[in-house]
C-alpha cells in the first residue's frame, strides 16, 4: 500500500519506523501502467483518478467520472484499459491513451 504523506506519495512499509517524518493521513491503491512511466492512483477523498509519472513524481493527468471516493484499480492487459471501482457503486473503463471513459452507466 501507499499512502499521501505531506510532501507525496510513500510506500507504507519504506516509511515505517522511529524518526519517521511521513504522517499518514489516508490510504489510496496506486498501480504501475505496464509499458509506460505511468502509474493511476486514487483512493479515500478522491473522486479522479490522478496519473503520475513515476519518474518526475508528477500528476499528468486525471479521470474525471466518479462522484466518490475511488475504491479500487486494476489494469486488464487484454484491453489495454484501466478499470476503477468507487463508493459512488460504479464501475468504469478507461482508455489511459486518451484518459477517456470507455462507455458510461446506463
Amino acid at each position: 500500500f501507499f499512502f499521501q504523506a505531506e510532501d507525496g506519495i510513500r510506500d507504507a512499509q519504506e516509511s515505517r519506523g522511529l524518526g519517521d517524518v511521513y504522517k499518514r493521513q489516508e490510504y489510496m491503491g496506486i498501480i504501475r501502467i505496464p509499458g509506460t512511466d505511468l502509474a493511476a492512483y486514487g483512493g479515500k477523498g478522491l473522486n479522479d483518478i490522478q496519473i503520475l509519472n513515476i519518474h518526475q513524481l508528477t500528476t499528468t493527468k486525471s479521470l474525471k467520472g466518479h462522484t466518490q471516493s475511488i475504491w479500487r484499480l486494476e489494469w486488464h492487459t487484454a484491453s489495454q484499459s484501466l478499470w476503477s471501482g468507487s463508493e459512488d457503486k460504479t464501475i468504469r473503463k478507461w482508455d489511459i491513451k486518451t484518459c477517456l471513459l470507455y462507455t458510461s452507466p446506463s
